[in-house]
């Protein structure tokens, strides 16, 4: 850096070449553009910065899912998707070689205080047509008669997503739902649920957890 006590360039001020021009104190400074950095990543870097792609990558078709299940009373964050990002990346990754994997089996995609399904069963009746069953005890699940059932499926590669908001009640036992798109049979579709309730306008949900593929 250099200062410029007087001469024509004194009131000069902006950039010529590679040259920077500025007034401090009173006085004209002149100093040199910063040229390119030389900064290289670390390899745990670089291997966070691909598990944080990937991760992103396939959450982002169900962001508005996110964040509106994470809207609800006792969430901590009202950036759904930002929040299941986080746990994706620290829960749901398999460091294989440098190269990130993520496994759904271990997502996630949003942490609850109601009681979660037991026995779940899911299997694929036709095309479009998906049953999900679990276990009822009818010594307490009774009692939460206003929990319902609420379920996503989810084709990642074709960026396809259904929710399912309004399911059945949990004394039930059951949810079908049907695919809207169609070649049903050619995807792997994942499927993720849990309960909710709405009670007295206040809303409650499970974990919203990963319930297999069909």
């Amino acid at each position: 850096m250099a200062r410029i006590n007087n001469g024509f360039l004194s009131g000069i001020s902006g950039s010529l070449g590679n040259l920077i021009f500025y007034k401090l104190n009173g006085k004209t400074v002149v100093r040199q553009k910063p040229g390119p950095r030389n900064y290289v990543s670390s390899e745990p870097q670089l291997y966070q910065q691909r598990s944080f792609a990937v991760g992103q990558k396939f959450l982002t078709p169900l962001r508005n899912i996110l964040n509106q299940i994470h809207r609800h009373k006792r969430s901590g964050s009202l950036n759904g998707m930002n929040a299941t990002l986080s746990w994706v990346l620290k829960n749901a990754m398999e460091n294989n070689a440098g190269t990130p994997i993520l496994i759904p089996e271990k997502i996630y995609l949003h942490r609850g205080y109601l009681i979660h399904l037991d026995n779940l069963m899911v299997e694929r009746l036709e095309e479009k047509t998906i049953r999900i069953t679990w276990s009822v005890n009818s010594s307490t699940d009774f009692w939460r008669e206003h929990e319902k059932f609420q379920v996503i499926a989810y084709v990642p590669d074709r960026k396809l997503v259904f929710w399912q908001q309004e399911g059945n009640y949990r004394k039930s036992g059951l949810q079908i739902i049907q695919l809207p798109w169609s070649q049903a049979n050619e995807d792997q579709v994942l499927l993720f649920g849990g309960f909710f309730s709405l009670e007295r306008n206040k809303g409650e949900y499970s974990d919203i957890i990963y319930l297999g593929r069909v």
